[in-house]
C-alpha cells in the first residue's frame, strides 16, 4: 500500500502579506495541486492522508474558494489508485477546536459529498486529534494525528513537554502502532521512536515570512500488508516565487523608532515630577536657559490668565 501524506494545507482565499504582490495566488495553489496530482499518478499512490488543517479558517471560506477546494482535491482524489482521501480534522477545520461544531465547518461539506473519507478506525488506521489526551485506546498499525509535535528540541520556548515526539509515542500511542503520520507545527520531520516511523508532514505552502528559506516536501510511504515494513520517500514541491520579508523589517525599524522616542522622553522626564520641574531640568545645561526659563513662565502666567 502507498500513501501520500500531507498535513497543514490552510487553503485561504486572501494571499499571504509575505507573498509578492505580483503573484497570482489563484495559480499558486492550483500548481501546488497538480504537482500532487503527477506524484500520485507518477508513484502508483493507492490513497492520500491529510493529517488535519485542510483551511487555514472555518469560518472564512467563501462559497468561491470552497468551490476551488471541491474541484482540486477531486482532482487529487482521481489520481490515485484506491480513489480516496483518508483526512482528520484539524484546529483550524473546527470552530476553536471544538469537533462537536464541526458540520457548521466547510471541512464537513468535502467529507459530505464524499471527497474526503474521514478516519474511523477503518483499514488498520486510527486518529488523534487536536484535543486528544492520555492514550490512544486501538490496536491500529497505523495513527494519523494533529497534534503539535517536535523533535528535540521545542519550536518556541511555550511548546508543551508532552510535544516531544518521544513522549507522544512512548504516552499517547498503542504499542501497536508502526506509522504515525503527523501534522499541527509546520516543522517537518522525519525519525523512528521504539519501531515507529514518524513522518511530521509540515506546511504545503510557506504562508509566514519565517518560511523564507523552507522547502516544503511530500512524502510517499510504502507499507506491507502488515505494516512491519515501512519506507519513505520525499518529494520536493516546485518553487516558482520567491516569499519576502521586507514588511517586517520595516516594522521593526519603525518599532526600534518608537522605542527609542519613548525610551528619550522617559528618560528625560521624571514622572514623580510636575511639568515645570522636568522643563527646568531639562534647560540647566542650557546656555540660553535664563531666557527659556522666562519664556516657559510667561507661558504659563497666560495659561492661568
Amino acid at each position: 500500500m502507498k500513501y501520500l501524506a500531507l498535513a497543514d494545507i490552510h487553503l485561504m482565499q486572501e494571499k499571504p502579506v509575505c507573498r509578492l504582490q505580483s503573484e497570482d495566488w489563484n495559480m499558486v495553489i492550483e500548481n501546488k495541486f497538480r504537482f500532487l496530482s503527477e506524484v500520485c499518478k507518477a508513484e502508483k499512490v493507492d490513497n492520500v492522508i491529510i493529517a488535519g488543517d485542510i483551511f487555514d479558517s472555518w469560518n472564512k471560506v467563501s462559497i468561491e474558494l470552497l468551490n476551488v477546494a471541491i474541484r482540486l482535491f477531486s482532482m487529487l482524489k482521481e489520481s490515485t489508485l484506491q480513489k480516496c482521501i483518508l483526512t482528520i480534522p484539524g484546529n483550524h477545520d473546527s470552530m476553536y477546536g471544538n469537533y462537536d461544531e464541526l458540520y457548521r465547518a466547510p471541512y464537513h461539506t468535502l467529507v459530505s459529498v464524499g471527497i474526503f473519507t474521514e478516519i474511523e478506525n477503518q483499514k488498520g488506521i486510527a486518529k488523534y486529534l487536536y484535543n486528544g489526551k492520555g492514550r490512544l485506546d486501538t490496536s491500529a498499525k497505523i495513527v494519523v494525528a494533529h497534534k503539535g509535535l517536535y523533535l528535540k528540541e521545542k519550536p518556541f520556548p511555550t511548546a508543551p513537554e508532552s510535544g516531544n515526539v518521544e513522549a507522544f509515542v512512548r504516552d499517547c500511542l498503542p504499542d501497536t502502532c508502526r506509522l504515525l503520520i503527523a501534522g499541527d507545527y509546520h516543522k517537518p520531520f522525519i525519525t523512528d521512536v521504539g519501531g515507529c516511523k514518524v513522518v511530521n508532514c509540515g506546511s504545503l505552502f510557506r504562508l509566514r515570512a519565517d518560511q523564507i528559506n523552507y522547502k516544503p516536501e511530500v512524502q510517499v510511504i510504502t507499507v506491507d500488508d502488515d505494516v512491519e515494513n515501512v519506507s519513505i520517500e520525499s518529494f520536493t514541491v516546485p518553487l516558482l516565487n520567491a516569499i519576502r520579508r521586507d514588511y517586517i523589517d520595516d516594522c521593526n525599524e519603525e518599532l526600534a523608532r518608537l522605542e527609542e522616542l519613548v525610551g528619550g522622553i522617559s528618560g528625560d522626564f521624571e514622572i514623580s515630577s510636575n511639568y515645570a520641574t522636568n522643563f527646568y531640568s531639562l534647560t540647566a545645561e542650557l546656555e540660553n536657559r535664563k531666557s527659556l526659563n522666562m519664556l516657559f513662565e510667561r507661558t504659563l502666567t497666560l495659561k492661568k490668565e
